[in-house]
């Protein structure tokens, strides 16, 4: 697994548990979010994991991550550029918000559990005023998001999670 691997932990039986709220429309909306590593296995030089993710009542979805020495790559979007570097960017495929720019190494994330120091800041945005930061701890992954715009004004705020023991 690449050195960097804290910052998006690949275990599996890994979950995280979020309380996302909308802000976008006249009454907040909330709704939970949970994430879970399911599979992982070895491809190459990186490891391939199966993860699901379900949105409240929904039915969870399958996404495919996988980590190698360039980066962690959720289907074909590389979300995380390993090492990080500060004012790193780079564009992703597949998502409306197609930027991506490292803005801290060593950033602070409050979430509704506890504050998380030392936390990968990654911008994202597009071309309209959308932009948001995700905030990833090490050793847990995602810990907060914040989307702000035309389009979305949410926050996702990490709520549990659960680190299986080997």
């Amino acid at each position: 697994m690449p050195k960097s691997k804290d910052y998006y932990p690949l275990i599996p039986g890994l979950t995280l548990c979020y309380a996302h709220v909308d802000y976008s429309s006249r009454e907040p909306e909330v709704s939970r979010l949970v994430w879970r590593v399911e599979r992982v296995s070895r491809n190459g030089s990186g490891v391939r994991a199966q993860v699901k993710a379900q949105w409240g009542a929904s039915p969870p979805r399958t996404h495919e991550v996988l980590a190698d020495e360039k980066g962690i790559w959720v289907g074909k979007n590389l979300e995380i550029r390993l090492p990080p570097r500060l004012n790193d960017s780079w564009e992703v495929e597949e998502d409306d918000y197609y930027f991506r720019s490292v803005f801290s190494l060593k950033a602070k994330a409050g979430t509704m559990v506890r504050d998380f120091k030392g936390c990968l800041e990654i911008g994202f945005s597009n071309q309209d005023t959308d932009s948001g930061t995700r905030l990833y701890a090490p050793g847990i992954g995602l810990v907060r998001e914040q989307r702000n715009g035309e389009t979305f004004n949410s926050v996702l705020s990490l709520a549990h999670w659960e680190i299986p023991r080997p």
